[in-house]
């Protein structure tokens, strides 16, 4: 399926004559928390000749292969940005979207938790700069400083260290290679303990939502994951697609509390050749796989494209609209907070915070008794 999709997005990106242009939008990352989620979509404009470039439209940047980056909860879904060098993860603290910026020497980290979302500030370094959440390592002068990222970015050690020295990132671990050897480290909330031997851990796994595509039964859209099921009366969606064969291509998100549902992956390719002008609009699905292409639509013809949010009633969100070739952002722009509430899991680990929380209420309970005797 995959080897199919990346031969379909393949022949998109080459097959253009010398006066063709279109765009291609993918899913690309999709993370989830609870009713939180982050989504990438990668915007690959086509121009004359098979080279990138994004006509301007606000803050979008004149480049190619840049991510639409959108943020979900229950409410609806909002614009983050239009970025490049950016990956999106999950964990008990939340959904987060870590971006690299300055050539690769700096990260900052976004984070959407119940709800709430925020800039949880960044990393920088002039040398290098590793990121694995929840960790990050920057090389400064002299030093090596480590960084614990959960509801707010913490430096828990630094380790000396020459600009020369090389360094990785693994699952709770750290490898510093210098000159004078090796020298290995065990990474925790708490901070970073030099050990002899590690042993590796399997990579952690991002949390991601159940996904099914919609399939039609009796004028409604069905959305079933085995589990949960939505269904949706047809004629509520209709108005916000391209072409009513788009339905069975929309993408079901399976949130906590809601469905969020996305279109699919699309591409519009127009070309004139021999004085004859040719355009199709194609939209793909990758599981199962399946296209659809509509012939002969003109870039007027193109609608906004929608997201949807559904908890018994739909919700129907403009997140883009396009002129065959370059895009404009319609969502809302996502208003980030200070601060955000946090799982409380950040630092201790269940069982010690109930165990703190279990003598502090016995403690208690004793100054009471003693004060009545």
């Amino acid at each position: 399926m995959k080897l199919k999709f990346g031969v379909l997005l393949l022949l998109l990106l080459t097959s253009q004559y010398a006066l063709a242009t279109g765009f291609v939008l993918v899913h690309s990352k999709i993370a989830g928390n609870g009713d939180d989620a982050l989504i990438l979509m990668e915007w690959i404009p086509l121009s004359p000749g098979g080279h990138c470039g994004v006509e301007c439209c606000g803050d979008v940047q004149d480049d190619c292969c840049h991510y639409i980056a959108l943020y979900a909860n229950g409410s609806g879904i909002y614009y983050v940005g239009y970025l490049y060098e950016l990956w999106v993860t999950s964990n008990r603290n939340g959904v987060y979207l870590p971006h690299y910026f300055n050539e690769d020497k700096g990260v900052s980290v976004w984070r959407g938790y119940r709800g709430c979302f925020q800039q949880l500030g960044g990393v920088s370094s002039p040398y290098r700069l590793r990121v694995l959440l929840p960790y990050a390592a920057a090389m400064k002068n002299g030093h090596l400083d480590v960084y614990h990222i959960a509801c707010s970015i913490e430096k828990i050690g630094a380790i000396n260290a020459s600009p020369d020295c090389n360094f990785n990132l693994g699952p709770d671990l750290l490898t510093l290679h210098c000159k004078n050897g090796i020298r290995r480290f065990r990474l925790s909330p708490e901070g970073i303990k030099e050990v002899e031997e590690i042993e590796w851990k399997p990579w952690p796994k991002v949390q991601r939502p159940s996904m099914v595509n919609g399939v039609l039964k009796n004028d409604e859209l069905v959305f079933s994951n085995g589990s949960k099921t939505y269904r949706i009366p047809l004629k509520d969606v209709l108005p916000y697609l391209q072409d009513p064969s788009e339905a069975e291509f929309l993408l079901g998100v399976f949130m906590e509390n809601y469905l969020l549902i996305l279109p699919p992956t699309i591409s519009y390719h127009r070309e004139s050749c021999n004085g004859t002008t040719k355009s199709t609009l194609t939209f793909v699905a990758k599981n199962p796989y399946k296209t659809h292409t509509i012939e002969n639509v003109s870039p007027k013809d193109l609608k906004p494209v929608y997201g949807f949010i559904y908890n018994g009633e739909l919700k129907a969100i403009p997140l883009l609209s396009t002129d065959g070739y370059s895009f404009k952002p319609l969502a809302q722009k996502v208003v980030a907070r200070d601060e955000c509430p946090c799982s409380g899991e950040s630092r201790l680990s269940a069982p010690v915070s109930a165990l703190i929380a279990a003598v502090l209420i016995s403690t208690v309970i004793l100054v009471i008794l003693l004060r009545k005797r």
